[in-house]
């Protein structure tokens, strides 16, 4: 074992007991990886099991040097939502853009978080499972690994689209603070309404990287269709870049709603804009993108315009995030 067990105790109705694990003595601390396992809690009355509780645990050995941003995470989606306590789940693609092996490559929550997540991995082409459930992998210089990855909150949640919550790493990676395409996240409620969901379409341009001219204006544009439950939808577009990034280096965003058979604005860009998110309806957006006076550096991970859609009114979940890089021609 990776631990060694805690002394039995006893623990009363309404009791609460801290319990200390520590590392077994034959545990291995040099050997870089990631040993998924659990921690269980097994309740006796007598020699009677009579309840037994898991948490699911993550060691990882990293070694004295890791490899900044060693991986790349791309999925189509990066913020979803559900009820409470019901299980969502990304198919996200890793890429070891290094020269050396990723090890211990894994999904997790991060430290704090109220996100239960699970992970293993899949075929990309059919979606067959590979792996058993959390078992890390190592992926090769230059190699991708398909993932397919599920999360719940246990209690009312807003996504975060700058530092999602379910992130990414291996044993031997250093991430990057504020890598927006890291991860993922999602919002949740327990009311009995469903949130809003979207699913974003018709992204333009398609590359992934809008060009934005010194002088002059770059566009992005994306349809948004809701599945679930008609709201009243705020979009609000931002430029996010390294928060020490000089100030004239930052793209200012403004954006319209769009007619969809046109594509023309239906009303002049601002800052904002607020519709109702009828069910099944797709509407066009459009965000205008000028670039700074500065010359920012590309960076496709942590130089983006981010379209965070909230819910309108309170508690303001995040519903979706669509968004791009861009990049000063």
């Amino acid at each position: 074992g990776v631990t060694a067990s805690p002394a039995s105790f006893n623990l009363l109705k309404g009791g609460l007991k801290v319990v200390t694990f520590t590392f077994g003595a034959a545990f291995n601390h040099t050997t870089v990886r990631a040993a998924s396992g659990a921690f269980i809690f097994t309740g006796r009355t007598g020699a009677t099991v009579v309840s037994e509780a898991r948490q699911r645990a993550l060691v990882i050995a990293r070694p004295a040097v890791r490899v900044t941003d060693l991986i790349t995470v791309r999925t189509p989606l990066q913020v979803q939502t559900a009820h409470t306590n019901v299980p969502v789940s990304f198919t996200p693609t890793v890429t070891n853009t290094g020269v050396q092996n990723a090890i211990g490559c894994h999904f997790r929550s991060v430290d704090g978080s109220n996100l239960r997540t699970t992970f293993y991995t899949i075929n990309p082409s059919t979606g067959a499972r590979l792996t058993a459930d959390n078992a890390p992998v190592n992926i090769a210089a230059g190699q991708s690994r398909t993932f397919k990855v599920t999360t719940a909150s246990q209690g009312l949640h807003d996504a975060d689209t700058i530092d999602p919550d379910v992130i990414a790493d291996c044993a031997n990676n250093f991430r990057s603070e504020l890598k927006l395409r890291g991860g993922f996240d999602i919002s949740t409620w327990p009311y009995a309404d469903r949130l809003p969901a979207l699913g974003v379409s018709a992204v333009a341009p398609a590359g992934g990287v809008l060009n934005v001219p010194a002088t002059g204006f770059a566009y992005f544009t994306f349809r948004a269709r809701n599945t679930t439950t008609s709201a009243s939808l705020a979009v609000l577009p931002a430029y996010v870049g390294p928060f020490d990034d000089p100030a004239n280096t930052r793209y200012t965003v403004a954006i319209c709603r769009t007619n969809i058979s046109t594509g023309v604005c239906v009303a002049s860009y601002a800052s904002s804009v607020t519709y109702i998110a009828t069910k099944g309806t797709v509407f066009g957006f459009s965000v205008r993108v000028k670039a700074p006076t500065g010359a920012p550096a590309f960076d496709p991970d942590r130089r983006r315009v981010v379209v965070n859609v909230k819910a309108a009114l309170a508690p303001y979940l995040h519903i979706a995030a669509p968004s791009i890089a861009v990049k000063k021609l």
